[in-house]
């Protein structure tokens, strides 16, 4: 579960920009499809019965990677849309990467392999 201080912007950044499929969609909550895993969205700090979940304010980065066909007409896409880069697109052994940042601050690397 990635725990975001606004869920909003969470859903447009995953579900919108980058096009993750919805599982599961709620007021206080949302899942997409991730290959054969799910990344879960919910509100940093937000209580449940007895229970605080996540952060309760700005601190702690989390780094998810995703594979995406094309790195560099990805990270076009998403710097059109405002979306800050902080690593460009780069050749590594097996693959090509770049990391933006999504609207919490969590790095996202979008990763294409190079056979």
């Amino acid at each position: 579960m990635l725990f975001v201080e606004e869920l909003a912007n969470a859903k447009r950044f995953y579900g919108d920009l980058l096009g993750l499929t919805p599982e599961e969609q709620a007021d206080d909550f949302a899942s997409y499809r991730v290959g054969a895993s799910s990344l879960q969205l919910h509100p940093a700090g937000q209580p449940f019965p007895g229970l605080i979940l996540g952060r309760s304010g700005p601190g702690v980065a989390v780094q998810v990677t995703l594979d995406v066909e094309d790195v560099d007409t990805a990270v076009i896409y998403l710097r059109a849309e405002g979306v800050q880069v902080f690593s460009e697109p780069q050749d590594r052994e097996g693959k090509r990467d770049a990391g933006v940042l999504d609207p919490d601050g969590n790095e996202v690397y979008l990763s294409q392999s190079r056979s």
